[in-house]
């Protein structure tokens, strides 16, 4: 649900342009500005609005914080993200059948979308809330979809589900088999950067969850930063 001009309430009242909920939860933040105005305008009021001399209690259920306008587009982040932090979403540039803020709103608020970026992307770095940048989402997105697909081939190549589970979990080495016969192995945890062509650039496997992000990022920007070939 959207609604305008919510008044918040708290050491100084405010109205932020739109607020938007979930069940009644509030999840976003939006803030408008004229063709005339920077976006920075919008980024500046976003921030002060979650000090706690005005309104930090509004914002503690709130995962998005957009600010905008006609020509610039949708600059977009997290509570706490600094100004010079949000991001920019850039998707289907060649379509100009309407202004930048309405198709780029319009694509990050989608029902499905904007659950699914709360449900999956919304991480912790060192405590600091962060958001995926648009090449993350998409990458991320054709990852899972290419490892579904891995996954049910491998699946329908085996006579039962668990056979086909430990024979995924082995391929990917997160299966150790029991020593003595007949007895059933363990599963550990694993977590895996896999490249554009399918293969494992960077895996980690325990048993414990994985919960370095920050390791995630650089094995990820290592991955993707280009071989440039010496003399």
């Amino acid at each position: 649900m959207l609604v305008e001009e919510v008044t918040l309430k708290g050491g100084l009242e405010r109205q932020p342009d739109l607020a938007l909920y979930v069940n009644g939860i509030a999840v976003g933040v939006i803030e408008l500005k004229r063709s005339t105005l920077s976006v920075g305008d919008g980024i500046r009021q976003l921030l002060s609005k979650q000090q706690p001399e005005f309104n930090a209690g509004f914002f503690s259920t709130v995962q998005f914080v957009f600010a905008g306008n006609n020509t610039e587009g949708l600059r977009y982040g997290t509570i706490g993200t600094p100004e010079k932090m949000f991001l920019q979403w850039k998707e289907d540039e060649a379509d100009n059948s309407r202004y930048k803020l309405d198709k780029y709103l319009l694509k990050l608020c989608e029902k499905r979308r904007l659950l699914e970026l709360m449900h999956d992307f919304v991480l912790f770095d060192g405590g600091v809330k962060k958001l995926p940048r648009v090449h993350q989402f998409f990458g991320l997105k054709a990852t899972q979809e290419f490892v579904k697909h891995a996954f049910l081939k491998d699946l329908k190549e085996q006579p039962s589900a668990t056979v086909g589970e430990v024979f995924i979990a082995t391929k990917y080495g997160t299966y150790i088999p029991n020593p003595k016969p007949g007895e059933d192995g363990d599963m550990v945890r694993g977590t895996f950067l896999i490249g554009r062509n399918g293969c494992i650039l960077w895996a980690n496997r325990g048993d414990e969850p994985f919960i370095e992000n920050r390791t995630l990022l650089v094995e990820l920007a290592r991955a993707e930063r280009p071989v440039t070939g010496g003399k």
